[in-house]
Formats: C-alpha cells, sequence, structure tokens
C-alpha cells in the first residue's frame, strides 16, 4: 500500500494537469482535520500499525508512518500540479468538459488544504506562446511549490482524499482490493536490526498470484527514527 500510494499520486498530479476522462466529483468535502500523529517506539511497533492500516485501507495512517522527506515530496507533486493550472488559467488557457472538471477538483483539494487558487496563481508566470520557456523557470517553480508544500498542515488527509477520490467501486477492483487487505492480514516482520535511527527487516506474507494460487512472498522493509519516533522509509513492494 505504501507504493501504491506514491504511485497513484503522482499519476494522478500528471492526469491532473493534462486530462482524464474520469469524471471528477464536485471536490466538496470536510477539509483537514489537523495532522496526524502516529506514536511508534519501535520498528515492530510501526511495523503492526503499518499493517493494520493496510488491512482497514486507512490510507492516512499509511502516510502518516512514512519518513517526512516522502510525504512532503509526493504532496509537493500534487501541488505542483495545481500551480500549473493556475499558471495556466493566468495565461489564458482554460481546460474544457473532462479536463476541466478533473482540474478543478484538484484546485478544490488544495483550497480545503489551505492553498487557495489565488495563492497558487501568485507563482511564475507561463509563457504558452513558447513552452521551452517552461524550462527557463523550473527551479522557480519547484521553489515556489516546495514553499506552498509546507503550508500544508494536514498532507496526511490531503493523500487520503487524493486516494479515496480514484477508489473504483466495480466488481474486479473490489475483488483486487479484498485480496490486498488479505495479503495484508497475513503479513509478519522478520530479522529486525538496529543501527542507531536506522533499521531493516523482512516481511513475509501470503498473496495469490495471477494463477489465483496462494504463494508466500518476502520483501525487505526499512525503518528510520524520526523526532523519537520509528517510521517506514521503504515499504514492503507487494503491500
Amino acid at each position: 500500500m505504501y507504493r501504491r500510494v506514491l504511485g497513484l499520486v503522482a499519476l494522478l498530479a500528471l492526469v491532473m494537469v493534462v486530462g482524464c476522462k474520469k469524471k471528477a466529483d464536485s471536490g466538496k468535502g470536510p477539509g483537514p482535520s489537523g495532522p496526524t500523529v502516529v506514536t511508534a517506539k519501535t520498528p515492530q511497533e510501526a511495523f503492526d500499525l503499518y499493517k493494520k492500516a493496510a488491512v482497514e485501507r486507512d490510507v492516512k495512517t499509511v502516510v502518516a508512518l512514512m519518513v517526512p522527506e516522502e510525504v512532503d515530496k509526493t504532496v509537493m507533486q500534487l501541488v505542483s500540479a495545481g500551480v500549473m493550472v493556475a499558471a495556466a488559467e493566468g495565461a489564458g488557457k482554460k481546460a474544457e468538459g473532462a479536463d476541466k472538471e478533473k482540474q478543478e477538483k484538484l484546485l478544490s483539494l488544495l483550497a480545503r488544504h489551505g492553498l487557495s487558487k489565488d495563492e497558487l496563481a501568485k507563482g511564475p508566470k507561463l509563457d504558452l506562446s513558447d513552452p521551452t520557456k517552461i524550462l527557463t523557470i523550473q527551479k522557480d517553480l519547484e521553489k515556489f511549490a516546495k514553499d506552498l508544500t509546507a503550508k500544508v498542515t494536514d498532507k496526511p488527509g490531503l493523500l487520503a482524499e487524493v486516494m479515496n477520490m480514484e477508489k473504483k467501486d466495480d466488481d474486479a477492483s473490489k475483488k483486487k482490493e479484498e485480496e490486498e487487505k488479505a495479503a495484508a492480514a497475513t503479513a509478519v516482520l522478520k530479522d529486525v536490526k538496529e543501527d542507531g535511527d536506522k533499521a531493516s527487516g523482512k516481511v513475509t506474507y501470503k498473496k495469490k498470484n495471477r494463477q489465483g494460487k496462494e504463494e508466500e512472498r518476502t520483501d525487505d522493509i526499512t525503518f528510520r527514527k524520526v523526532d523519537g519516533n520509528w517510521r517506514i522509509e521503504k515499504g514492503p513492494s507487494g503491500l
């Protein structure tokens, strides 16, 4: 689930800028509820919380267990997409149809988390008459997006909203989710080795292969202590 969060958010940051045929919802929601705080005094505690969150599909807790820089980098992708959308609109290029709905959803989502469209539009200006000029202001765009990212108070909540927004209700997706939950429920952390503020281990679990046969798998996992609590630096690739 760790890599699923990172991968899906990266993809959504792209499609929210270039467009997507999937219909977006109204963008209305409760907004940030405050930072999610997770206490894990050992790597085992961090893993147990991760396992429980993976079974319950609790994205907010999964994100809260990530190392801060990974969370910031992931949120920054969404913020950067919002900056690009706002800049394009400011330069007179407005999306239509499904593209417009998806981009409006992104702007609404960021606004609920403290980044208004007006604030996003304060970034470097785009010259759409020459697309190559975007490269010349790339560093300025990255710095601006990084500064805005620091203002988001509930990053786990933001990413959880994105994941839930893309949740599918078709039978195939539901079946896959149930299989992922079942696999997470069998996960066991083994061979933990601590070295100061870092730790590593192995995660074994049972998961169905493409033929539907259950098999045991083993993935690497690494941890890092941040402000007295253990966080997952690299999550198991199959969960």
